[in-house]
């Protein structure tokens, strides 16, 4: 707010009542969304209006944060593993006296409220989401999760999905935020004898990762997120026990060195570390650790053996000492731990001019959003909203955009327009050279991989083909593991039996398909109502 003054002659024996009214700056944002559809090599810019309505100038900066697609029905490969033996690294012991935990030290944190989710890994063993990460004794239980991941956080924005480490089985997985549900990617193996600590992405997308045997050694790594496979950067010197790390916007590693109570700068080149300095407490277990690109902050999810709690502290990342802002429930020690916010890089196809700046008191500006289609690696819809950080007293609402690279063989005002760019912006397709050929037939080889990704997500992998299958050759038939992958699911029975055969050319008639997308869709077993014949004129119940 800015300042207001008044001028009053005030009589003897009186109250007098001076009313004052300080000015801020109000921002809005109209339209309120865009939407654009352009073919390949197409471009088109629209305008924003930016306006301040208030009586105070106003600092801006736009982020804009791609909204991943997703569905309802979504049903995850899960995984559950029993807990290890701890070691150093894993759950704190059981206490049952713990000391009286010292008072929040942080009154006033970030201008920004972010949500942040992680992991209980001791007492609860719980999927968890803060809906602001500066009050870390006020937490909503999402789900049970029995496993080991110590290490974990958001990538590209996508905040419908945490990055996880699992600590038992060395392998990357996603745990989505609704509902806590795992999707493993794949294997993620360290270095022998050591144990996964740390995982964190930087604002590109590459996703870093730490291991310690928690004796000698500490290492840097970098992890494909397709695959889950591991590349070694460098052994992390002055960190003998690298328990979590975090990457900040500008591409600098921190990590919390337990063995020495430490904070390090990594190097994310070599993987070379930088004594920051002492963290001021005693620190042991599993700890976690994010950075809130929004507000600037580097926490850190910290086990206090002096207190024998598991609290949220920040990181000063020029001295290295950390500064209490509160306990966990009941002194939960958190491993996972990732922060809802993302300032990113903004997208290839959406670009905002200014991005940044200052506009005065009761003023207009105008804004340039530049759709750029070539920007698009894939057609399809593509949705994102425009965050607006200011300085100012009153919220902005996000501007909801929706954008589509369009087939070249999809017109305008075609019927299945929504459904086929909907589908292909899901990555359930990616058509052919710019062609999605909506009058071609499907064939059941082509079904598999779609019902398979509908049903587990655009990242899902089936096992490799084992050769059930007379007419599936699993080196030349195309999608030879998703057929399989599809029988083995229960989904399909094939086309006939003696011997079993699943006609990979053979068209998909309709009637087929209403078979097919329900047992997708729906739990094993599912079986529909009985037929009515009252429906459809031409389909008879017996």
């Amino acid at each position: 707010y800015g300042n207001d003054v008044k001028q009053a002659i005030l009589p003897p024996n009186t109250t007098y009542q001076i009313d004052f009214s300080l000015p801020t700056g109000w921002l809005t944002l109209n339209p309120t969304s865009l939407y654009s559809r352009l073919y390949q090599a197409e471009e088109e810019h629209q305008n924003l209006n930016l306006n301040n309505q208030g009586g105070l100038a106003v600092n801006f900066q736009f982020v804009t944060t791609a909204i991943p697609a997703s569905w309802p029905h979504l049903s995850p490969v899960t995984q559950t593993n029993e807990p290890g033996a701890p070691a150093s690294m894993g759950p704190a012991p059981r206490v049952t006296d713990k000391p009286s935990a010292p008072p929040r030290t942080v009154p006033e944190l970030a201008q920004a409220v972010v949500p942040a989710f992680g992991v209980d890994v001791f007492p609860g063993n719980n999927f968890v989401k803060w809906n602001d990460v500066a009050a870390p004794a006020s937490w909503s239980i999402i789900s049970p999760r029995p496993e080991m991941f110590f290490a974990g956080d958001f990538r590209l924005g996508d905040f419908s999905k945490l990055w996880v480490l699992n600590f038992d089985t060395n392998q990357l997985a996603t745990i989505n935020t609704a509902t806590g549900a795992v999707t493993v990617i794949g294997a993620s193996v360290p270095l022998a004898g050591h144990s996964w600590t740390g995982l964190s992405a930087a604002v590109d997308g590459t996703l870093y990762a730490s291991s310690t045997n928690c004796s000698s050694a500490s290492q840097l790594y970098t992890v494909d997120p397709t695959t889950g496979a591991v590349t070694p950067v460098g052994a992390v010197t002055n960190a003998n026990c690298l328990i979590d790390i975090a990457v900040t916007p500008s591409g600098d590693i921190y990590g919390v060195d337990i063995a020495a109570d430490t904070l390090v700068r990594i190097n994310k080149n070599t993987g070379a570390g930088t004594v920051v300095g002492p963290l001021g407490i005693d620190a042991n277990y599993a700890q976690g650790m994010d950075y809130d690109e929004l507000n600037g902050i580097l926490y850190w999810a910290a086990y206090n053996n002096t207190t024998s709690q598991g609290e949220l502290r920040i990181l000063n990342m020029n001295t290295g000492a950390s500064t209490l802002v509160g306990a966990f429930p009941g002194g939960a020690e958190i491993g996972a731990f990732g922060i809802a916010g993302y300032i990113g890089a903004g997208l290839p196809w959406l670009v905002l001019t200014p991005n940044s700046g200052a506009i005065g008191p009761y003023s207009n500006s105008l804004v340039d959003a530049h759709f750029i289609a070539d920007g698009a690696p894939l057609w399809g819809t593509y949705q994102a909203k425009i965050m607006t950080l200011h300085n100012s007293a009153n919220p902005v609402p996000d501007v909801n955009v929706c954008f589509i690279k369009a087939f070249d063989d999809v017109p305008v005002g075609h019927w299945a327009d929504k459904f086929i760019h909907a589908v292909a912006g899901a990555k359930i397709t990616f058509g052919l050279n710019g062609l999605f050929s909506p009058d071609a037939p499907m064939t059941r080889s082509n079904m598999a991989r779609w019902l398979l990704l509908g049903r587990y997500g655009n990242t899902y992998a089936p096992p490799p083909c084992q050769g059930i299958f007379a007419d599936v050759d699993c080196d030349a038939t195309p999608n030879a593991d998703w057929i399989e992958d599809l029988y083995n699911k229960g989904i399909t029975a094939g086309c006939s039996t003696n011997p079993l055969r699943f006609c990979p050319d053979q068209i998909v008639t309709r009637r087929q398909m209403a078979i097919f997308l329900l047992k997708a869709k729906e739990p094993a077993g599912y079986t529909p109502p009985a037929c009515t014949g009252t429906m459809f004129g031409d389909v008879d119940c017996s």
